[in-house]
């Protein structure tokens, strides 16, 4: 059986009229096995959520309602692709366009984290612009698999290798190494200067990449302004309530010091003197002429 990575894609047209189709219907018909084994009138639907209430709700199985959902999801792909490489000259570059659209819509943003995404899409605009920057130069259209950084960022990732073949990649092994090749079309067995057809391609691939990248980093940007403000934000109460401490330290001081003030000072204050007569009974003073008294 032929690997279908291997095989090489003449141009994006035949990945939209023969490839791309040929894929959808495999997955269609998976996807609707397992929708018949869930539900007898199944229909397709256009969110997970309405997949949910279709095929019972919370307790409906989640991998079916994935398949579910990503066949209806792929049959619009192939519509828009379908449409696109019927539409003139520019039918290859749109459908490639629509190809690429898809899988990182559905592939690689669905499936992988953020920072996984922003590294998959830079790396894949940077292979294509150099493609695109350099069209004569064969270095940048021969990608060795056995790279590191190209086998992290785009062979493990799933949908990135597809967005290289709807650009024109294909794989090719060459001393016992697989590659991934761009190669122009050949007159005599030499290759001849890259067509304008085929550069646009790439280009349509490469800008659709690039558009898509920018809403990542504009992400990034915001969720980085978010954070600052939070931080700033952290930073500013904690210093409102170390403020406040220290005021109630202050006030706390100076209530202190005040009372010990008060009592030094009423310890300094002295005594109000007693007056008592000679008997030693206060406020009864003594007659010297008892003359008068009846006693």
């Amino acid at each position: 059986m032929t690997d279908p990575i291997s095989v090489a894609v003449a141009s994006p047209a035949l990945l939209a009229s023969h490839i791309l189709p040929s894929a959808i219907a495999d997955a269609d018909a998976d996807a609707d096995a397992n929708a018949n084994a869930n539900a007898d009138d199944a229909v397709a639907p256009s969110t997970p959520r309405s997949a949910a209430r279709m095929l019972g709700g919370h307790h409906a199985d989640q991998a079916t309602i994935r398949a579910v959902t990503e066949a209806r999801l792929r049959q619009q792909a192939a519509a828009t692709a379908a449409a696109a490489a019927s539409s003139g000259a520019d039918g290859p570059t749109r459908a490639a366009q629509a190809t690429t659209r898809h899988l990182i819509a559905r592939r690689i943003r669905s499936q992988y984290d953020r920072a996984t995404v922003f590294t998959t899409l830079s790396t894949l605009a940077t292979l294509l612009g150099n493609v695109v920057a350099h069209p004569d130069e064969e270095k940048y259209r021969r990608l060795r698999e056995a790279n590191p950084r190209f086998r992290t960022a785009v062979l493990d990732v799933d949908g990135a290798p597809d967005v290289l073949l709807a650009a024109g990649f294909h794989v090719v092994v060459s001393s016992f190494e697989r590659i991934w090749t761009l190669d122009w079309p050949k007159a005599g067995g030499a290759a001849t200067e890259p067509s304008a057809a085929r550069l646009r391609v790439v280009a349509a691939v490469r800008d659709v990449v690039a558009a898509e990248l920018a809403k990542e980093t504009d992400h990034q940007q915001r969720m980085a302004s978010y954070a600052q403000h939070a931080a700033d934000d952290e930073q500013s109460r904690v210093a409102r309530a170390l403020h406040a401490i220290q005021d109630n330290r202050e006030r706390v001081r100076d209530r202190a010091e005040r009372e010990h003030q008060q009592r030094l000072a009423m310890a300094a204050q002295p005594m109000p003197p007693r007056s008592a007569d000679a008997s030693g009974v206060s406020g009864v003073s003594p007659s010297d002429d008892d003359s008068d008294s009846p006693y």
